[in-house]
């Protein structure tokens, strides 16, 4: 549903005039307004365009994409553009507030078409210089919902769907000439709704909602049906969504039986950028605190907490002459779970209650070897490997759970002139109470003596003692000869 949100509200935003600093008039802005969409790779169409006192009514509007994947179409019944008195603008636009779309796709030949309703109450106002337009939205709310209109898979129960967007402000500014864009959205609210019910009475039931969301960006208008364009463009598109809370509530119910899950969330954050060959998005989530409960669960209502949770993906995109930026970060802290769940495992309370915590931070230098954007899983791997690697950093490795903690970090360059990419480099580990808390789980029945054994071994072979109780250290190096070495000590 992502395309026809964004086409919704471009639909009830998008808009700019002509002539430098005159007056914009509303022929002015219905020319600027298609040329603004056909930039994007969308076509508009009107049947009419008729003048109504100062103002120009345009009736039966269309908006349409069309690409070898994906074709989106959204039509409403009028929009009325007229002058207004408010300070720093030409015009407002008022739409009639009831728009249709549908959204087809199609895969190894197979089409699967789902429609969608929006209703849109409100206004926004454009004006400005041509090389800085400026737009004020103002709707009190947007709803949206959609049903599958063909192509479903034959076990596919039936699913409603809605959303809706309460107090929606904000402001955009572009100008056509340097293709370039800027906006900054907020809403008090989005929510979804979803349910599906199959027949024999299985049902899953969503409510979704985050309260006090914004929609920053900035970068160059581009042609939406060209995807490798896209993160060609020298200047990087960057997006962030934002929101201060979050609820989650999801009920299913099998045999009678419900299953509830709740998931509260503090701050939340989505932030993207894409160009110069290269995707990098990050999303984060704070205060977290999930609740499941319900009569199917053969146990207790389990609650588990959160504080952060928080992850980056960065890979090039477009084979490129020089190397780019790539990463892969997983961050999970704080990390706990109810005593009720506890005592099921280890009622004498021999592990230690202290949060878990986990982060993967790893960053480097690649190219890619063909274009990532294809979407053809075949093509892309069909001249062997899609991406080179230079280098790779491991900036953070830290596992921490029952009062044991591991952590690590080394870099290593990448050899790509041999058979296969060989690394050169090295890491290092430190294991603290590891052994201890082993112990700990056999006392606990988790583990078996017998599988503590081989994780002794382990650091018999590949670390050392630093003196400190039950703390060990270990270096692992990769030569340029192709040997591993263990503390300086050949393993091959």
């Amino acid at each position: 549903m992502t395309f026809p949100r964004t086409s919704i509200v471009m639909a009830l935003a998008l808009a700019a005039p002509t002539g430098a600093f005159a007056q914009m008039t509303p022929q002015d802005y219905l020319e600027e307004m298609a040329a603004l969409y056909a930039a994007q790779g969308m076509n508009f169409s009107y049947a009419s365009a008729e003048e109504s006192g100062d103002a120009l009514i345009v009736s039966d509007i269309a908006l349409s994409m069309d690409n070898e994947q994906v074709q989106t179409t959204i039509s409403f019944e009028e929009m009325t553009i007229r002058p207004t008195a408010a300070d720093g603008y030409d015009l407002e636009v008022e739409a009639s507030p009831d728009y249709i779309g549908s959204v087809t796709t199609v895969t190894e030949g197979e089409e699967f078409a789902f429609d969608f309703e929006v209703t849109a109450r409100g206004l926004y106002r454009v004006g400005g210089p041509e090389d800085s337009r400026r737009m004020e939205l103002e709707y009190p709310e947007v709803s949206l919902s959609y049903h599958i209109a063909t192509g479903a898979p034959e076990d596919m129960p039936p699913m409603d769907v809605s959303a809706t967007l309460r107090d929606l402000t904000g402001n955009f500014s572009y100008a056509l000439g340097a293709m370039t864009q800027t906006y900054d959205i907020a809403a008090a609210n989005f929510g979804v709704s979803m349910s599906m019910e199959e027949a024999s009475g299985h049902s899953v039931g969503i409510e979704l909602s985050y309260d006090d969301v914004t929609m920053t960006g900035a970068g160059p208008i581009t042609n939406m049906n060209d995807s490798s364009g896209m993160f060609a463009a020298d200047t990087v598109s960057s997006f962030e969504l934002r929101a201060a809370t979050s609820m989650l509530d999801m009920t299913a119910t099998e045999d009678g039986a419900d299953t509830d899950i709740r998931v509260e969330g503090g701050a939340s954050s989505l932030a993207m950028e894409i160009g110069d060959g290269v995707l990098d998005y990050a999303i984060a989530q704070d205060a977290m605190k999930v609740n499941v409960s319900g009569a199917a669960l053969p146990m207790p209502p389990v609650e588990v907490s959160i504080d952060r949770l928080d992850t980056r993906f960065a890979m090039p995109m477009l084979p490129t002459d020089d190397a780019k930026d790539m990463a892969l970060r997983l961050n999970i802290e704080g990390l706990t779970v109810d005593e009720a769940l506890w005592a099921m495992v280890d009622t004498g309370g021999a592990v230690p209650r202290y949060p878990a915590n986990l982060t993967l931070d790893v960053t480097g230098m690649g190219k890619a070897l063909v274009d990532m954007t294809s979407g053809d899983p075949e093509a892309m791997m069909a001249g062997g490997m899609p991406m080179e690697f230079e280098s790779v950093t491991l900036n953070t490795l830290l596992m921490s759970f029952g009062g044991a903690e591991v952590t690590g970090s080394g870099e290593a360059t990448i050899n790509n002139s041999g058979f296969m990419p060989m690394p050169v480099g090295g890491i290092d580990f430190r294991l603290e109470g590891v052994t201890t808390l082993a112990g700990k789980l056999v006392e606990t029945g988790l583990l078996q003596q017998a599988q503590v054994m081989p994780l002794q071994m382990m650091l018999g072979m590949f670390a050392k003692p630093t003196g400190e109780a039950d703390t060990f250290e270990s270096r692992l190096e990769m030569t340029a000869e192709g040997n591993i070495l263990a503390n300086g000590v050949p393993l091959q």
